[in-house]
């Protein structure tokens, strides 16, 4: 007659890592591809229009569903050109700060997220200095 044998404790030990393991990853993996970009805004501050030596930020907000961790990558370009990217893996705005604008930093600033190979940018908007 047959009878079953008991496992070891290091059969159990190994079963319940990979099992574990298995199941971490299957949530990574779900939590990554379960979210959507809701919007991207970019705003100037002050405002869009100021004097030469004002201390202007360019911030960048992105909005995502998710349920769980992302990686988000933010470019922020003027006139076409990229002049700062960060990654970053928090859901803070990014800031971009002009210390004492100039008019050489006169242009039109766009913002462009990138989280988990999908991105979304917004129009751009124009930063006018005087003086």
């Amino acid at each position: 007659m047959w009878e079953p044998q008991q496992p070891s404790v290091r059969m159990v030990t190994r079963l319940l890592l990979l099992t574990s393991v298995l199941l971490s990853t299957c949530q990574v993996a779900e939590s990554q591809a379960l979210f959507t970009i809701r919007s991207v805004t970019l705003t100037l501050e002050p405002s869009n229009a100021v004097s030469q030596g004002t201390n202007v930020t360019v911030r960048c907000k992105a909005l995502a569903s998710s349920s769980g961790f992302l990686n988000r990558e933010y470019t922020i370009y003027k006139d076409n050109t990229v002049v700062y990217t960060k990654s970053s893996t928090t859901t803070e705005d990014l800031l971009y700060s002009l210390r004492m604008a100039r008019v050489a930093n006169t242009g039109k600033y766009k913002c462009k997220v990138n989280i988990q190979g999908k991105e979304l940018s917004i129009n751009s908007e124009k930063l006018t200095l005087t003086g």
